[in-house]
């Protein structure tokens, strides 16, 4: 396979990225109800087909790989959502209620009081 010129392979993406660019933006806006994430996740799911697109423009589907990449991008935001939210609600339950700091300092020092001189001595 003899390599193309720039413009031309330039002009062949632009083109294939004006045809398919509304059609990926209302997939991943159909998987996410966010217009503004669609439209992060469909220029991803393009810049990864550009990185690639010497072999992605001879596949027989294009389209379908790039329709692929945008779903796999929702996917992973789903889980990684699902991920930080499952944190968050293991640390807001489970984090034991910890007394506040000037408690303990004047807890330990009226303690070291009780002590023998000797004893609050070494600690002093």
């Amino acid at each position: 396979m003899r390599e193309l010129p720039v413009e031309q392979v330039l002009g062949q993406f632009d083109a294939f990225y004006r045809a398919r660019y509304r059609s990926v933006v209302a997939l991943v806006y159909a998987l996410t109800g966010s217009r503004w994430v669609a439209e992060d996740m469909a220029q991803e799911a393009f810049l990864r087909v550009h990185r690639d697109w010497n072999r992605v423009k001879e596949m027989a589907a294009p389209e379908a790989w790039v329709r692929r990449v945008a779903v796999n991008l929702a996917m992973s935001r789903f889980r990684r959502l699902k991920a930080e939210t499952t944190a968050r609600l293991r640390l807001s339950t489970s984090a034991p209620e910890l007394p506040h700091p000037a408690a303990e300092y004047d807890e330990f020092w009226r303690e070291v009081r009780r002590l023998p001189a000797r004893q609050s001595q070494a600690i002093v």
